[in-house]
């Protein structure tokens, strides 16, 4: 029988660290032992060693199951681990818990899996998949876990969606054809001096 030093191995994207961060605060008030690599890994040491250390002690994989995680190989290689660990048959068992915000990316885990979604940055949003969290890190359902008062969750900033998985939205009347005459300018080769400040609202670009 393995021994289990964390009740959860959170498995993230860099770039999701700070609503990562956040979450496991909120399950540590929760009384959970959590694994998160800028917290437990020691300087010096083998990465590889220590991750495949942590989730072999871990009774559950919080995998953060953002578009950003499919392009990471070290959480491919911590998914294809707690695959492994799930499909063996130490007690106590290892669970896999896939956390998604709205979209569901393609591990082909989990296409026939129950996620939990943390799409709505709201307090009552964030809180209600926290206790589902807290559900599947108990192994219960929700309605056995529907009294059990929540600790006073750190509710994190919403995730910063990449510019590439953002919708496009048509130009305001003049945009289109200033941005093509930018362009057109270019094209010839002269210098150009553009000042622009970011922003954009349905005044348009500012």
């Amino acid at each position: 029988m393995k021994t289990t030093h964390y009740d959860a191995f959170l498995s993230h994207r860099g770039e999701n660290k700070p609503w990562v961060e956040a979450l496991a605060h909120n399950l540590e008030r929760a009384g959970k032992e959590v694994f998160l690599d800028i917290w437990n890994l020691v300087p010096g040491r083998s990465l590889a060693g220590q991750l495949d250390a942590a989730l072999t002690h871990s009774r559950t994989g919080i995998l953060v199951a953002t578009p950003e995680s499919l392009e990471s190989s070290w959480v491919r290689d911590e998914y294809d681990k707690m695959l492994a660990l799930r499909n063996r048959s130490d007690v106590p068992p290892f669970t896999i818990l896939p956390l998604v915000f709205g979209e569901i990316p393609k591990f082909p885990f989990l296409e026939n899996h129950l996620c939990i979604d943390f799409s709505d940055p709201s307090p009552a949003g964030y809180g209600k998949a926290f206790r589902r969290l807290l559900c599947g890190l108990a192994g219960k359902s929700p309605k056995k876990m529907s009294d059990i008062p929540l600790p006073d969750l750190d509710i994190p900033e919403p995730m910063t969606p990449r510019l590439a998985d953002m919708p496009r939205q048509p130009l305001a009347t003049g945009e289109a054809a200033f941005v093509g005459k930018i362009f057109d300018t270019l094209a010839t080769g002269q210098p150009v001096l553009l000042l622009a400040q970011e922003g954009r609202d349905r005044l348009g670009m500012h």
